[in-house]
């Protein structure tokens, strides 16, 4: 039986009025990480979907009916209300057949104690030849209350992340870090809460307050325009096969 993904729904304690630009910057870098190989046209599986913002934006960008919505914490009254809303978007809680042509794996085996077979698991839904995009937050070291608050098992290293996804069958073509500019932050409030009598800061990730956002205009648009450009700088050294150091890191992977 395959062991059920958890999401991140913690992030979205309610209703969210305002997108924080981190998670709008997540969307846009990995909308574009999908575009190429005609994945846009393909059946897709996005695994711990959540709220299905993230689908529904990609359905957006690349209009189609093959798109499955995947999260073991989908009630069937969820279900309902989210598929009444009419996005055109498939949502289960049960484990979905396959098979899909691309996987989608944002910040979700972190949530997972056997991340191993998970991989496993969840990879025997996509064909031969198909195409997974992972990523998961980065630096063991940074590991601190607010992963344990939202259920993250672990953080990972790069090189830990592609030994874990080579052993699952994958062949990483691309990878690198993500929120660049983030890491330093979140590097002084793990050092500055360690030196607290070990109470760490639970500031470090901007995924604490994806709900609350209340910037300005001008700083919304100034801290989404970083973070963007820091998406364009992460996929450019990716091609060059070099990875910039992130807060998060991701992989463009093929199934051998």
């Amino acid at each position: 039986m395959i062991l059920e993904p958890v999401v991140d729904l913690l992030e979205h304690p309610g209703e969210i009025s305002r997108r924080h630009p981190w998670e709008t910057a997540r969307v846009d870098f990995f909308l574009r990480l999908c575009a190429g190989d005609g994945l846009a046209s393909r059946a897709v599986l996005d695994v711990g979907a959540g709220d299905a913002w993230f689908a529904t934006c990609f359905r957006e960008r690349y209009p189609r009916d093959n798109i499955v919505c995947w999260d073991a914490g989908y009630t069937a009254e969820r279900v309902c209300t989210m598929q009444a809303a009419g996005a055109g978007l498939t949502y289960v809680a049960a484990t979905p057949e396959g098979p899909f042509d691309l996987v989608l794996m944002l910040d979700v085996i972190e949530h997972v104690q056997d991340d191993a077979a998970f991989l496993r698991e969840v990879l025997a839904r996509l064909r031969s030849g198909g195409t997974a995009i992972i990523s998961v937050p980065a630096w063991p070291w940074l590991y601190g209350p607010h992963d344990a608050h939202l259920g993250h098992c672990r953080r990972y290293s790069p090189a830990a992340a592609r030994e874990l996804l080579s052993a699952a069958g994958l062949e990483v073509e691309q990878a690198g870090g993500l929120f660049h500019a983030l890491l330093p932050a979140r590097a002084l409030a793990v050092l500055v809460g360690r030196f607290s009598r070990g109470k760490q800061a639970d500031t470090g990730h901007p995924a604490a307050d994806l709900g609350n956002w209340g910037g300005g205009a001008a700083i919304t648009r100034a801290v989404g325009g970083i973070l963007r450009l820091e998406g364009r700088v992460s996929r450019r050294l990716a091609g060059m096969g070099l990875e910039l150091p992130g807060l998060s890191w991701w992989a463009r992977c093929r199934k051998a």
